[in-house]
Parts: C-alpha cells; sequence; structure tokens
C-alpha cells in the first residue's frame, strides 16, 4: 500500500523545520498518537540536518482475522532522516523496526517546501507492506485507516507544537 497526504502548517518554513530539528517534537508527535514508553534512543542534529531513532509500545485493535498473525502490541523503533535540499525545501526519509518480529516493512519519504512566506506545506508518502501469505493485502487494506489516522495525528501535532511557539 502507498499512501500519500499533504498538510499546510500556518507557519513559516523556517519554524516548521526548527520543529522537524526540535527531538522534542518528535516525541510529541508519537505521544499525542497515544504511544506508550516513547524514548529517544539516538539524535543527530546539525544546522542542515537530523537523525532520530525513538523507540516506543504502539497498541492496535486488530480485527479478527489478524489476531493469528499479528501482535495487538508492538515495540518499534522509527528512524527519521531530515536534511537541507538546498533549494529552500527540506526532505526526508523514515523507516519502522518492528522489535518483535511483525512481518511489516513501513518506510517513506517526507518533504516541506514554502507556500508563500507565512505557511509550509509537509508532503509525506507512506509505503506499508505486510507480508503475510495470502493475508498480506487484506491487512495492509484494513492498516490504511490506521496509517491515514496517523498521518493526521502528526498534522494534527505539528499544528499543535507550532501553536505554543
Amino acid at each position: 500500500m502507498k499512501k500519500r497526504e499533504t498538510h499546510t502548517f500556518d507557519a513559516p518554513i523556517d519554524q516548521v523545520w526548527a520543529m522537524v530539528t526540535d527531538p522534542a517534537s518528535h516525541v510529541a508527535k508519537a505521544e499525542r498518537a497515544g504511544h506508550d514508553n516513547v524514548e529517544i534512543v539516538e539524535e543527530d542534529v546539525v544546522d542542515d540536518r537530523i537523525r532520530i531513532r525513538i523507540a516506543r509500545d504502539v497498541t492496535l485493535e486488530l480485527p479478527g482475522f489478524a489476531k493469528k498473525v499479528l501482535s495487538p502490541k508492538n515495540h518499534i523503533i522509527s528512524t527519521d532522516e531530515w536534511s537541507d535540499n538546498g533549494d529552500g525545501t527540506y526532505g526526508g526519509t523514515f523507516t519502522t523496526q518492528f522489535k518483535d518480529g511483525a512481518p511489516v516493512d513501513l518506510k517513506g519519504t517526507t518533504l516541506i517546501a514554502p507556500d508563500g512566506d507565512d505557511k509550509t506545506t509537509y508532503e509525506v508518502e507512506i509505503q506499508l507492506s505486510i507480508k503475510v501469505p495470502m493475508l498480506g493485502k487484506k491487512l495492509e487494506n484494513w492498516a490504511e485507516t490506521d496509517v491515514e489516522e496517523q498521518i493526521r495525528n502528526e498534522f494534527a501535532a505539528g499544528d499543535e507544537w507550532l501553536a505554543k511557539r
């Protein structure tokens, strides 16, 4: 499954970039999504790039057909990398590692770009595959709703973060 979403922040790109490069904003994003035991396990922040790894426990409401092949609670580590593209935009990648052996591959790309002087467009593209014979595509279709909710939560967390600054 591939999913692309776009959101406009009511803040100039320098403020959005400051949020992206602040590890605390990544923690706030995970906590707002209802994840537990959120912890930064690695951070490398310099002026034009960030690499951050965050561990957390994620609990999902699984449909009956999924309970035999997936655990409702997973310990995951996400790695986000962002850098200055040199053209006034900033882009990145993210990957998610499921530590409990879930057969899930979740990764994607991100981009922020100025939208005039006082707004910033944030684009995220997610690629999700669930490697379970005969059920993988059905699980991916089910997960699409969770992915959309996660994206909305991340955009809302960004809006909240920027409103406090």
